[in-house]
């Protein structure tokens, strides 16, 4: 007996959103260093931000930003990926993050949302590269409810981490091609794998020798047992022959 998915799928995306706030209500105060944890381009200490800017907001605003597309587009990742879904968090946050630490402008990176677009981007390229019409629902889905995130690409406004939302994208398209492999199969029908048979029409005049020369075959046939009657004369056929 299969279990539903929902459920667990349901708690996975509740314990993603329920991180961050729980970082939240634990940092001191927005004066502390804690900003320190996030990721801090082309410097070692910078590097610790890795794992831990994800989960760390600058106030209450940037935190309820990010954390329902959070939850919404985890539990769309874990319908695709089932099991395999933290391990592919991990790696939307460990690549994302290291891409920022690479391009990003001297400053704290911090915030979900380079992880929120890994996802965006690895369900988008999970559409495209499985060969799955049901896969690219999902795509069509991501692109509905967040296609309006495209516009956090571009650098439009100087607080915002550009540089994190092209990194987590980026990081989502290449696991996608990783977990090619992994992703649900198209279904294959049995009228795509059983051989055509012929009609019944068709399987008669095939037994009887019916097809594109059976005029010239019955036309032989009947030539053959006219010459072994001298008595009959067949002009027509030997000239036809």
């Amino acid at each position: 007996m299969k279990t539903n998915p929902i459920l667990p799928f349901s708690i996975a995306s509740l314990l993603m959103m329920l991180i961050p706030m729980l970082v939240f209500v634990w940092m001191p105060g927005h004066e502390a260093p804690w900003y320190e944890l996030g990721i801090y381009p082309r410097e070692w200490k910078g590097l610790v931000g890795l794992v831990f800017a994800p989960f760390i907001h600058q106030n209450a605003t940037h935190l309820f930003s990010n954390v329902l597309p959070l939850g919404v587009l985890s539990f769309l990742t874990l319908w695709i990926v089932g099991r395999r879904f933290f391990g592919l968090s991990l790696g939307l946050i460990l690549l994302g993050g290291l891409l920022t630490w690479l391009i990003g402008r001297p400053s704290y990176h911090i915030g979900a949302s380079g992880l929120i677009y890994g996802y965006v981007g690895f369900l988008m390229a999970a559409g495209i590269v499985a060969d799955n019409v049901r896969l690219l629902a999902f795509t069509m889905l991501a692109v509905f409810l967040y296609g309006s995130m495209v516009w956090g690409l571009l650098p439009l406004q100087p607080d915002v981490s550009f540089e994190s939302h092209i990194s987590g994208a980026l990081a989502g398209v290449f696991w996608a091609f990783v977990f090619k492999s992994s992703l649900p199969k198209r279904t294959k029908y049995s009228w795509e794998t059983e051989p055509d048979e012929p009609e019944e029409g068709q399987a008669e005049e095939h037994e009887h020798g019916a097809g594109p020369f059976s005029g010239h075959q019955s036309m032989q046939i009947q030539y053959e047992w006219v010459s072994k009657n001298p008595k009959t004369e067949s002009p027509k056929l030997e000239e036809e022959d």
